[in-house]
């Protein structure tokens, strides 16, 4: 699953120039590290209630509700986060929501409540959506990384004139 992160943290990275294709490189390091953690406890404990399970089996049943407790609320705030992201990035074309507040939490509320319905429909009305919303974030976040990665040439070749880069740096300044 891609929650808005993905869309949110260009935005929050885009101030500190192109240095933050470093910012990329860590999260996704750690995306990637806690994925095979995730995938090694599987292996081994082969039952459902994920990070749940994990725990109680570790740590004993009042860490094990902890966790879980802490998963479900952080589904509440995960919800309102993506929902506030959606909003910020509709206030865009739709500049009343930047203003009006009480039309952004109603706009916000109106997505939440919307997608509810459209998973309470069955499994085959949102796997019919999965495609277009999988494709749809896929070329804004290659197209972030690209500007990045050209930003970071620029930034190499600046480096290489005034100050003498590492061997490295060059290497990604080179053009075919």
């Amino acid at each position: 699953m891609v929650g808005s992160g993905i869309f949110l943290l260009p935005a929050s990275l885009a101030a500190y120039g192109g240095i933050s294709i470093f910012g990329w490189l860590f999260t996704a390091t750690e995306a990637i590290l806690l994925a095979l953690a995730y995938a090694r406890l599987s292996g081994i404990m082969p039952k459902t209630g994920g990070p749940y399970i994990y725990i109680q089996a570790g740590f004993g049943d009042f860490a094990g509700f902890l966790a879980a407790w802490g998963y479900w609320i952080s589904i509440f705030v995960g919800n309102a986060a993506i929902a506030v992201g959606f909003v910020g990035y509709l206030a865009f074309f739709w500049p009343e929501l930047a203003s009006n507040s009480l039309l952004a939490a109603a706009v916000a509320l109106g997505s939440i409540w919307l997608l509810t319905w459209v998973n309470a429909m069955g499994c085959a009305t949102p796997a019919s959506y999965s495609s277009l919303l999988r494709y749809s974030r896929f070329y804004p976040s290659s197209s972030s990384v690209r500007l990045d990665f050209c930003s970071l040439t620029s930034i190499t070749s600046h480096l290489s004139m005034r100050v003498g880069a590492p061997r490295f740096l060059l290497l990604l300044h080179r053009r075919p």
